[in-house]
């Protein structure tokens, strides 16, 4: 079809992801969703990122973008910087550039406050900059039940436009 594919993640245990279109400079569809990671250990739950996006890399995007690890002294910093790890390494294994953008890079890029930490603000800057508007459920593969909304979903198609733009001058028509 002509278009560039680029596949963004804000990796967590609820695992945002974007698929972004790019045609002629123009933004010609969106596709999100959450990965819910699961299992009782690390090796489980990054084996279980690890299955769960490989449907995500077929065909392959053009490039794969992923927030930098930036940790909060929290607990689950640790699980975060394991599943971009799961991530880097299916990129790498298929031959698919991966970039790692900073959240204040990629929020600057889509004209929010680098250091804007209101999701929901993320949220409407991006749905008022591509004139969409987020679904308020998300698909659940692996219940059928779609789930509520996450913010990490929003996140990552900030991330992929953010990523998109180093390559392409854009409209965002979707």
């Amino acid at each position: 079809d002509g278009a560039t594919r680029y596949l963004a993640f804000d990796p967590s245990l609820s695992c945002g992801w974007a698929m972004l279109q790019v045609a002629a400079g123009e933004v010609v569809s969106v596709a999100v969703g959450v990965i819910q990671v699961d299992g009782n250990d690390t090796g489980a739950r990054c084996n279980d990122l690890k299955e769960q996006i490989q449907p995500l890399l077929t065909p392959p995007p053009a490039e794969v973008l992923v927030e930098s690890f930036h940790g909060h002294g929290r607990a689950s910093d640790a699980i975060s910087f394991q599943l971009r790890a799961v991530i880097a390494m299916e990129a790498s294994s298929r031959d698919i550039p991966l970039t790692e953008l900073a959240p204040q890079s990629w929020k600057s890029a889509i004209g929010v406050n680098g250091g804007e930490t209101d999701k929901a603000v993320i949220k409407a800057k991006l749905e008022a900059t591509l004139g969409i508007a987020f679904p308020l459920k998300l698909p659940n593969p692996r219940s059928g039940r779609p789930i509520a909304f996450r913010h990490d979903a929003s996140d990552a198609v900030g991330i992929a436009l953010a990523g998109a733009q180093q390559h392409h001058t854009l409209s965002h028509a979707t």
